[in-house]
Order: structure tokens, then sequence, then C-alpha cells
């Protein structure tokens, strides 16, 4: 199968949508933004709003496309949550994909393969926790030289190949920078779809993360779908799930704090997840370690703030904080001399600590 579409930003100006679908348009891929449009809102794509509602009023199905200068993994899930904010109040059928070009190097750094493909994925992942779907913009260069391919497999493709044959297999392909639509002054990207997705059923949770703040504490959240969705905590022990009922917004189900860590509750229905993050206190990966003078350690905080750390004896260890992913916050230990330290984390009046002993 094949379907025509187009991609829009502020670029296109004001667009007559009903045009737009009377020429045959079924699909629009419309820009978000560019960079980190929470912390910046005056980089929200202008037009963005006006797009949404008007296509969808027109009956041209929408997904997004967010242009990227994230550097780094976390600037990616930065830039992720703020796509999110801005299409949480419109129905997407479309995915929203990440599109990192030329011009993003000038501001990220032109970053290798490797990290390139992190901060795709680490855009992506962030995407999909929210319940919609995923995708990466790309043309052959970027495929050939700059993404590695077989780690973005889980996710669509939208290649830029102005060409009848995209020439690489492909969820989207955008045909050519110069097309004419009815509805829309000057040029605008073209699209073919060979992907059905209208035959998806999507999820979405009306949470993205929450704190408990004492043991055995409830919290309740709703999953919106059409059907019952599969609901799971991944530490089931500490965070069991259960449901509750369902009424004219969905299913709802609760989550009780049991002890101590981070779970991920995931609501999965028809090949869609929808996921968001919950912790009490904080969570030490490690019970002992035992090193030598000048050794280093990275250790987890399974928990969604960052903990304060004590070293213990600072003339035998010392910590600082190494960032933070979807796991929790990382800090590195540096042994100094022989001897033995308790490394304690806290937060919110909770504490974990795990026991060191340097050799001497």
């Amino acid at each position: 199968m094949s379907v025509r579409g187009i991609d829009v930003s502020s670029h296109q100006g004001i667009i007559d949508w009903k045009k737009v679908r009377d020429s045959g348009v079924r699909f629009a891929i419309i820009r978000t933004g560019y960079g980190d449009t929470l912390v910046n809102p005056g980089q929200i794509d202008r037009n963005f709003h006006e797009n949404m509602r008007n296509a969808a009023a027109a009956g041209v199905k929408v997904g997004v496309y967010h242009f990227s200068y994230a550097g780094t993994e976390s600037a990616a899930r930065q830039e992720a949550r703020g796509a999110i904010d801005l299409i949480k109040s419109y129905q997407l059928t479309y995915p929203v994909f990440f599109d990192y070009e030329y011009d993003s190097d000038r501001l990220a750094g032109k970053l290798d393969k490797k990290k390139l493909t992190d901060v795709a994925i680490a855009f992506m992942k962030e995407i999909q926790q929210a319940g919609y779907q995923a995708g990466v913009y790309a043309n052959l260069d970027f495929i050939r030289n700059r993404y590695d391919m077989p780690r973005l497999k889980p996710y669509d493709l939208w290649l830029a190949h102005y060409n009848d044959d995209p020439g690489y297999p492909c969820e989207l392909h955008q045909t050519s920078e110069n097309g004419r639509v009815n509805g829309i002054s000057g040029n605008v990207d073209t699209d073919i779809a060979y992907k059905d997705y209208g035959a998806a059923s999507r999820i979405t949770l009306d949470t993205r993360e929450y704190v408990f703040k004492k043991v055995d504490q409830t919290y309740r959240f709703l999953a919106k779908s059409e059907e019952p969705p599969v609901v799971t905590s991944s530490n089931p022990k500490a965070f069991p799930v259960k449901f509750i009922h369902k009424d004219k917004r969905g299913y709802l189900y609760e989550v009780q704090a049991l002890q101590q860590g981070m779970t991920t509750i995931s609501a999965k229905l028809s090949g869609h997840t929808a996921s968001f993050r919950a912790s009490l206190g904080c969570q030490l990966d490690t019970i002992f370690y035992r090193c030598r003078p000048g050794d280093t350690y990275r250790f987890l905080s399974r928990s969604l703030k960052k903990p304060s750390i004590d070293p213990g004896d600072v003339h035998v260890v010392e910590v600082v904080s190494d960032g933070e992913d979807h796991r929790g916050y990382l800090f590195l230990m540096r042994a100094k001399k022989p001897g033995k330290a308790t490394v304690t984390a806290s937060l919110d009046g909770f504490h974990d600590s795990f026991e060191v002993e340097v050799e001497g």
C-alpha cells in the first residue's frame, strides 16, 4: 500500500487544509519546533498548533517531527519531553520523528556514529514511554555513514531520497522538497507512506513519572485506550500494581510503594507500549565493593530525584556525580588510600548505603 502525504512547518505559511485534503493528501508530518522547547518556548514552530488543529479538522491524519540539536542523551530526552508536551492535546496517527540533520552539528557538535545513534534512541524511547510511535528521519548519507542502522531497526524510518524509488527499506519516503499542492503557496515536501498507520491502536497513560513520599502509599493512574491493556510493574515486589475499574475515560489502575527503589509501569496493547517511572527514596545497586587505591567504580542510585551522597571517609574514597539515564542517577567513586568507608545515599528522609574496602 502507499498513501500520499506532505511534511510542513512555518516555512509553508498559512495552509488551506481543506484544499490540501481535496488534492489527495491524506497525512501530514508537522514540525513541533527545534531544540529544547521547554526551556526555550520561542523555538516552538509558530504555526504548529494552527496546523495541527486545521489539518485534523480537514480530515488529514497527522504525525510530527522535531528538529534536534541534542548532543547528549540527556538533551535528547529533554527535547522529547518538549515534543510530548506539545502533542498531548492532539490525536496522532503517524509517529513522532527524530530529525537530526547537517545543521544540527552546528550546535550539537558532529557526533560519531555510536553517539548519534545513542542520542536518537534516547529521544525515541522517551516518545514511546509516553505512548506514541517513534521514528527517525534520515537521508542515505546518514543511513550509510552517521547512524548504526541495525540498532535503529525497532523504529520506523522516514527516508529523504528524492526519487520514485526510496532505494532503502522504509516506512515513509520523502520524495521531493519542491512539491506543489493546492492550498499551499510555494514548494512543500511530499511524502509516501508504505505502512498502514491507520491500523495502529494507541494507548496513553496520564502520568509521566511519580515520586512516592512514604512506604505503603498508593497512587492511581489512568490508561487511555479502547480495549483493556496489559499493565505490569518492572519491580512488582516493591511496587505491585492492580486494576481498579473502567470508566468513560479509560482504565484505572493503582500502584503501591512497599519499599525503596524504582519501577517502570508499562501498559501494552496491540504491539504498542506506554510507560512511566515511579520511585520511593533511593536504592543503590551495590552492597559491597573491594578495590585498590586509584581504582574507580561507577554505581547507580535507582531514583527519580538526585540523592545526596556521603562518601563516609573522604580520606579513603571520593564520589562525584556522573550523569543520569533511564535507570536513575550515576556516581563515580575513586579509591584514594587503604581503609574502609560506608557510602550513603540520602533522599527525602530515606537512606541506602554500601561498604567499601580499599586494600593496601
